[in-house]
């Protein structure tokens, strides 16, 4: 065994340079093969995972666009049913049947005429204070508003119409008014009577209540002159654009009379007993 280990050594010294080179050569091509060729590799799989995700971005683009043409062409995309919620005043049918969208018209474009559409439905829903629409289950069409309150009646030629708070009045008139709310007399639909209903939206719940009726009641030294007649069976005359402030002080001046009089609220404050003629 030592003799073959010695010869192995032998033959390799004894190798000429040429050998040498040779066989440094073919080592050096076989790690440079082996490193090219990985490298190699790591392109391909770079290129390869481009290429696929090139390819996956083409293929989703057109399954969307095929989805939206299917989408397009399809029942669901058309306005299917119309509902209302938020009305505690107005009838559901006839306020549905004033939505400016009809059974059938494209979702897209009402989506993308949205403001248009409140807009119209508030211009000829007078008593509706606000307005909003979503899209549910994909085609129906859901309204949700917001009423005005009635400030109360305004009596013209034997017939009450209904007064909103923002001082609008309906015109729709009724036979009977409700006695919770007081009758605008006198007034007519102008800037006048909207001061009038911002001062009385003012008023405690309680001194509301209590209101029967609101008259204008305009003197030569006095244009802003109001009567008020209550349920308590006083008689009070006020300022129609001072009358929140006035009418603060109304329960405590009740609350020190013994009959039924005449208040005074228009500059300063006092009262005396109603003189009813026998």
């Amino acid at each position: 065994m030592a003799r073959i280990g010695k010869n192995n050594q032998k033959n390799t010294t004894e190798q000429t340079p040429w050998e040498q080179y040779q066989n440094r050569y073919q080592k050096n091509e076989k790690v440079k093969n082996r490193f090219f060729g990985n490298r190699f590799n790591f392109q391909w799989k770079l290129k390869l995972n481009a290429a696929f995700m090139r390819f996956s971005i083409v293929m989703g683009l057109l399954v969307l666009m095929l989805i939206s043409l299917i989408y397009l062409v399809s029942p669901l995309s058309r306005v299917s049913q119309k509902s209302i919620t938020g009305n505690h005043k107005l009838q559901t049918d006839e306020i549905i049947t004033s939505i400016p969208i009809k059974n059938g018209d494209s979702i897209i474009h009402i989506l993308n005429h949205r403001q248009q559409i409140i807009s119209k439905f508030l211009k000829s829903n007078p008593q509706v204070k606000s307005a909003s629409f979503d899209v549910n289950h994909l085609n129906r069409v859901k309204f949700t508003i917001v009423e005005y309150g009635t400030a109360g009646y305004l009596y013209s030629q034997d017939k009450y119409y209904i007064v909103l708070d923002n001082g609008e009045i309906i015109n729709k008139y009724i036979l009977t008014p409700s006695s919770s709310l007081p009758i605008f007399v006198n007034f007519k639909p102008n800037n006048n009577l909207k001061m009038m209903t911002v001062q009385y939206s003012k008023l405690s719940k309680t001194v509301k209540q209590n209101i029967i009726k609101i008259e204008k009641a305009p003197t030569s030294y006095d244009p802003q002159r109001i009567k008020l007649t209550m349920h308590d069976k006083n008689i009070v005359y006020a300022r129609s654009d001072t009358l929140a402030s006035k009418m603060s002080y109304y329960p405590s001046i009740v609350s020190k009379i013994k009959k039924p009089s005449i208040i005074n609220l228009e500059v300063g404050a006092y009262s005396y007993p109603i003189k009813y003629k026998k």
